[in-house]
């Protein structure tokens, strides 16, 4: 490998999501654009309901499965553990390339980029889908608070091997195959999870005797009950039903298959000096954390993707010019939750004070409005670091050397204040409060919603076990 340097950023969203992850993934994409460094965004946690918001002077765009570093020019790779969407691909491919014809302007600072993905990539298919908004709205007042978009029916349908679909089973094969497949999971895999979610609205009590849902006969039949499901889903229990929406999901998925590259990520990684793993979601959402479960996601939202990966390609990521990898904590100066689920000091947050402005989680039928909390003490800042530092394995710590940072963002909208559950606190005593527990090693400021607005702090040891954040005379942008 001929790279001078090497490095590697770990971005993950530290509390529920919507912490200013694109962003972060921006900013860092920035940096390597201008050292010349060519560089990869690995998206391996969750699918298309990721919505994760790159904002810049003329324009704004909302990335979903595409790399919020597009716009630096940064490839986008779907590691084994992300979960595509094959049939909105194209819509947002073909909104970014808009976006970049109206940028671009004659210049080569917007290129382009391209798209490569593990062959054994599982695909989401509009059956997923379709049964996620079902059950969701079957559910209605117990809502698990999930975005409708089908990543957990999609987990639970690729459990069994006869039912799953590879990105290379879609890019190998044609639309007749691929529709035939999805016929295949509609006749035998569809009525076998039915029948699993009215056994387990019978066990929570959650169906009613009323007539428009699941009458007492029905729940003594299990597919008598799945019937009744479909009929209490209403449009989407109807479209499940009906096979021509197999065709057309088809040919949707085989056009989006088409702007991507199957590769082995060992082939791909040796031509790249920047590489950022691109997380979804947030820590507290992650598919082990029973804090907070059923309100949780299906994936893997913190560490332990990226550190399987880098393990798996040591060649890579354990190699005598890299540099230490960061493990990028992103937060607002607020905590934020987008969907059900319980979400602490909720009721001391008073959003009257600040002038909070999210064109991007705009109330929903899926999961609301978007809600908002102070954080909690240092303690419980923390502490969900500390666990998610445990996912790199005792023997690993030193050979991939990750450490752990901080990337504040939101600072604008609260005038450069925290918001803590013990009240506001300014944010330098608030950071020399969180240095204290030698957890961060280095914090990044965002004082804007753009990357160039970004600045960075050293943390320095000092004798005794103390923690000193060395403030610049002017920011320190990379």
């Amino acid at each position: 490998m001929n790279c001078k340097q090497i490095t590697t950023h770990i971005i993950i969203g530290k509390n529920f999501g919507d912490e200013g992850k694109g962003l972060a993934v921006d900013y860092f994409a920035l940096q390597a654009q201008k050292n010349n460094m060519p560089c990869l965004v690995i998206r391996h946690n969750g699918g298309a309901q990721a919505g994760h918001t790159v904002d810049l002077p003329d324009t704004r765009f909302v990335f979903h499965q595409l790399s919020s570093g597009s716009f630096r020019g940064a490839d986008t790779l779907w590691a084994e553990t992300f979960l595509p969407d094959l049939y909105k691909l194209p819509e947002e491919v073909a909104s970014f390339q808009q976006h970049l014809t109206s940028l671009r302007g004659g210049s080569a600072r917007y290129a382009a980029c391209k798209i490569y993905a593990s062959p054994n990539c599982r695909c989401v298919c509009i059956d997923d889908v379709l049964v996620n908004m079902a059950l969701e709205t079957f559910r209605g007042p117990q809502r698990h608070g999930s975005c409708g978009m089908g990543i957990n029916e999609a987990v639970l349908r690729s459990d069994k091997d006869a039912f799953r679909i590879r990105l290379s089973d879609v890019c190998g094969g044609s639309v007749q195959a691929l529709y035939h497949q999805l016929k295949r999971i509609r006749e035998e895999y569809l009525p076998i999870r039915l029948t699993e979610i009215v056994q387990e609205m019978a066990r929570m009590r959650t169906v009613s005797s009323s007539s428009d849902t699941m009458s007492d006969q029905s729940r003594g039949c299990d597919l008598a009950a799945a019937e009744d499901f479909l009929r209490a889903a209403g449009e989407y229990g109807e479209l499940l039903r009906h096979d021509n929406v197999l065709w057309g999901a088809a040919e949707g998925m085989c056009r989006g298959a088409q702007f991507v590259q199957p590769v082995e990520p060992s082939q791909l990684l040796p031509a790249f000096s920047e590489i950022i793993f691109e997380g979804a979601q947030g820590l507290l959402l992650d598919a082990e954390n029973q804090d907070f479960a059923p309100h949780t996601t299906a994936s893997r939202t913190g560490l332990a993707n990226p550190v399987q990966l880098m393990r798996r390609y040591p060649e890579r990521f354990i190699h005598e010019n890299t540099t230490d990898a960061e493990a990028v904590y992103v937060t607002r100066t607020y905590v934020t939750r987008h969907g059900a689920g319980p979400l602490s000091h909720e009721a001391q947050f008073d959003r009257t004070l600040f002038e909070i402005s999210d064109p991007t989680n705009q109330p929903n039928e899926w999961q609301g409005a978007l809600r908002f909390a102070p954080h909690p003490d240092t303690d419980g800042f923390v502490r969900p670091v500390l666990e998610d530092m445990k996912e790199i394995p005792g023997n690993a710590q030193q050979s991939m050397r990750i450490r752990p940072a901080l990337f504040l963002t939101h600072l604008d909208e609260t005038n450069h204040m925290v918001c803590t559950a013990k009240g506001l606190k300014n944010l330098h005593p608030w950071l020399s409060e969180i240095q204290a527990h030698h957890v961060f090693e280095k914090i990044y400021l965002a004082e804007s919603r753009f990357a160039q607005d970004c600045s960075f702090i050293y943390i320095h040891s000092q004798p005794g076990g103390h923690s000193q954040c060395r403030w610049p005379a002017e920011k320190n942008r990379l």
